[in-house]
């Protein structure tokens, strides 16, 4: 019997859907695929930047260990280590056909190697290669056709389902282009939600009825200040939600049309937080908590479960699914490997005594100038962040820096004037080594309690379970711990943790 696999990611989705909570939006199709899910209130993204997110999800490898320091576009160039194997590698050796449709952003190609969609015959994808690592592919069009335009995403499901070697089973990842910003203020919105929308921008045949939505309906989240650039950011936010979600109901369609439905593992995910100050590219909850929702075709009714997973938990779910082996003789740099993720499929009936329940996360860079080195650690009640170069102030990325929001916030917060924000505009660029807090009651991270004594058992506790990982998983920046025997915080620092 075959054991098919479609995995969607979002760029850059937070929980904007009733399925997470969020009433003020519509998403049909999202909540009729969480009717007869899995849905994980509890999910981690592995680092909160787009092309290190995708390479986590896929080699099941932490960023750190991968080699995806940063975006694989120029100036970074960054890429994962050349031996570096991943999900659609292992499935081709084993028989499968893949596919990439949307957003591809990985590389090099040859360690995230799709039979269908990289090439000129078959050009699927968006934001594909570098021509400074990689070969050329012959594969260039309008990033918006290949990521937003979900009429054209859905036929060339189609003829990936129905068409090519239709009796293999499949591993199709889709990378959905909403809901990353565009140009912030350009006349297709800020995150193109006028795009297949009517008028200059055309129209979409699977979206044929778009809402736009308006300032007065959006919810401001808490991490967020409640003023009318806010709202007007989220209300075109809202609006390529919509898309997307009509986009993942077109994508259910296909699989549907294919015969296929009774024999496909459907998993969604988002990449990282959202392109908001403090969202995207931080370990905060806002940044690294993200939906998750995963349906096997036994389900017949949706559940919730609130334990603690990750986004390196889903190769592993992947290849369990497909009764694929990650190889004993895997590496990266040359340097053996192994998942440190489990297989979600237990879960998908019931929660499994004794889970493991604590997501990790690693950063280092989002662009190239972007350079702030940290890592984290979450269990059910508390957050851990070490950030390994305290010394240098918090960059912000260009999807948030050139928004009026993060502009007002630096102009009143560099003047010492409120900025009506959450934070402390001061704590927030300037951040202490070790910050730990307690989300039950403080999910914003807003009280530190890393210096408080009555915490320093539990503190001591996540440091090492950080430090365990960050040794299982080979990780360069691991001299940056100043618990090193022998060595000091001064001694490796200048050397190691600043590159």
């Amino acid at each position: 019997m075959a054991r098919n696999i479609l995995l969607m990611v979002v760029d850059d989705g937070g929980f904007e859907s009733p399925v997470w909570g969020n009433a003020a939006i519509h998403t049909p199709q999202i909540a009729e695929l969480a009717n007869r899910s899995t849905s994980f209130e509890r999910a981690y993204t592995a680092v909160s930047s787009c092309s290190p997110s995708r390479s986590a999800l896929l080699s099941g490898l932490p960023t750190h260990q991968n080699g995806m320091y940063g975006l694989h576009q120029m100036p970074g160039n960054f890429q994962s280590h050349r031996d570096v194997t991943s999900v659609p590698n292992l499935l081709n050796g084993a028989g499968y056909k893949t596919g990439v449709i949307g957003k591809h952003h990985v590389g090099p190609l040859m360690s995230y190697d799709f039979t269908y969609g990289t090439n000129a015959t078959y050009c699927w994808s968006g934001a594909l290669g570098n021509p400074a690592t990689d070969p050329p592919t012959g594969c260039i069009a309008p990033y918006n056709e290949m990521t937003r335009n979900i009429t054209s995403m859905a036929a060339r499901a189609r003829l990936f389902l129905q068409t090519l070697n239709p009796r293999a089973s499949f591993f199709l990842y889709v990378g959905w282009g909403d809901v990353h910003r565009c140009g912030f203020g350009s006349a297709i919105g800020s995150f193109c939600e006028h795009y297949g929308a009517g008028g200059r921008f055309g129209t979409l045949a699977d979206w044929p009825s778009p809402h736009q939505y308006t300032p007065s309906e959006v919810i401001v989240p808490p991490f967020l200040p409640d003023n009318a650039a806010v709202r007007r950011d989220l209300a075109g936010q809202y609006t390529a939600w919509t898309r997307l979600d009509a986009g993942v109901g077109a994508m259910l369609r296909e699989v549907k049309a294919a015969g296929a439905a009774d024999s496909t593992l459907v998993l969604l995910f988002s990449d990282n937080g959202i392109p908001f100050p403090s969202g995207k590219t931080n370990l905060l909850e806002q940044g690294q908590h993200e939906p998750l929702i995963i349906s096997s075709p036994a389900q017949a009714r949706g559940r919730r479960t609130s334990l603690v997973v990750s986004a390196l938990d889903l190769a592993p779910t992947v290849l369990d699914w497909a009764n694929v082996a990650y190889p004993s003789t895997a590496t990266a740099a040359g340097r053996r490997t192994t998942l440190t993720g489990s297989s979600l499929l237990p879960l998908l009936d019931a929660d499994v005594k004794g889970w493991r329940n604590v997501a990790f996360g690693s950063h280092q860079f989002h662009s190239l100038y972007a350079y702030y080195p940290m890592r984290s650690v979450v269990d059910a009640r508390y957050r851990l962040i070490h950030n390994l170069a305290y010394h240098l102030q918090f960059p912000i990325l260009e999807d948030v820096e050139q928004t009026s929001t993060w502009h007002a916030i630096e102009a009143a917060g560099e003047a010492g004037n409120a900025t009506f924000w959450a934070y402390s505009y001061r704590a927030y660029m300037t951040r202490p080594e070790w910050t730990l807090c307690d989300i039950v009651v403080d999910p914003l991270c807003l009280e530190n309690l890393a210096p408080k004594p009555a915490h320093a058992g539990t503190l001591r506790q996540l440091q090492q379970q950080l430090r365990a990982w960050q040794v299982a998983t080979h990780d360069p920046w691991g001299a940056c711990n100043p618990d090193i025997a022998g060595a000091t915080w001064a001694d490796t620092h200048d050397e190691i943790c600043s590159f």
